[in-house]
């Protein structure tokens, strides 16, 4: 039997009560800096080491497609996704690991309708706080 691979098809979302499956999604961390070109960033532990930049801000952005079907018996609750909501995510690796993101900020919601009832969200979300990459 042919392998099934997953990777980056999983994930949960969590906009209020409701929660979302995710069908894809893309993350990217990064990290802002500040240049010490000019100055130096003196660094005791590396022995007069002077730095070009020192990192200010660790942070990270991405998006997410999930489907939601309102004619499910399983749709108790409608997702309550709008431009600032504020969404728990789980970005699933494998079985068992997973980006977690505990806060992040919707930034943009394009929303797709079906005729059956299908709901698709694309939505583009900004990390607000601290996140967990997977070990």
């Amino acid at each position: 039997m042919a392998q099934q691979f997953l990777s980056g098809q999983l994930g949960v979302v969590k906009a209020g009560s409701a929660t979302l499956h995710v069908k894809s999604w893309e993350f990217t961390a990064d990290a802002k800096t500040e240049d010490t070109t000019n100055t130096g960033d003196y660094v005791v532990v590396r022995g007069q080491v002077y730095e070009s930049h020192v990192l200010t801000t660790i942070g990270g952005k991405g998006n997410f497609k999930a489907d939601f079907d309102v004619l499910s018996p399983f749709a108790l609750v409608s997702p309550s996704i709008n431009i600032g909501a504020s969404v728990a995510l789980k970005l699933y690796l494998d079985a068992s690991k997973y980006v977690d993101i505990p806060k992040a900020s919707i930034t943009s919601v394009p929303i797709v309708s079906e005729v059956k009832g299908k709901i698709s969200y694309q939505c583009d979300f900004l990390v607000n706080g601290i996140f967990t990459m997977p070990v």
